[in-house]
């Protein structure tokens, strides 16, 4: 992950691709594991790595493994609501994270990414139900 043991607020928020205030509010709230040292909060490494191992993701590397919604949407070619969808229909695993920010592991995006756009029972149902042209004009 890295060589430091602590992080700043700020380096946590890129490696966790949050906004500075997201990050802030996560520590403030106890989302992100935090230590105040006089007025500067640090983030512990050791104690970051256990959060999201707990959550399911592998520590290493961050900046490669975690993706936001809007760079989901950019690779997939879909609006971020959609991605959004994917996510609470349980069809793309995310964490979610303080702010209702959500962070997905490029290897459950690369999972995705594989499987049929729909079940073969929906494909099924839709095909049962179109009616051919040929069959409307006459």
């Amino acid at each position: 992950m890295t060589d430091k043991k602590v992080l700043s607020v700020d380096e946590c928020a890129r490696m966790l691709s949050l906004s500075r205030n997201a990050a802030y509010r996560g520590a403030r709230t106890g989302a992100i594991p935090s230590i105040r040292v006089g007025k500067r909060i640090l983030i512990p490494v050791a104690a970051l790595e256990k959060m999201l191992e707990g959550a399911g993701l592998a520590p290493a590397p961050l900046e490669n493994q975690l993706l936001a919604v809007a760079e989901v949407a950019k690779r997939l070619q879909v609006s971020q609501e959609t991605v959004r969808r994917y996510i609470w229909e349980g069809r793309l695993k995310a964490s979610a994270l303080p702010g209702g920010y959500y962070r997905i592991e490029e290897r459950a995006l690369r999972a995705m990414m594989h499987l049929p756009k729909r079940c073969p029972q929906c494909r099924k149902r839709r095909r049962d139900t179109l009616v051919p042209d040929r069959e409307r004009e006459a």
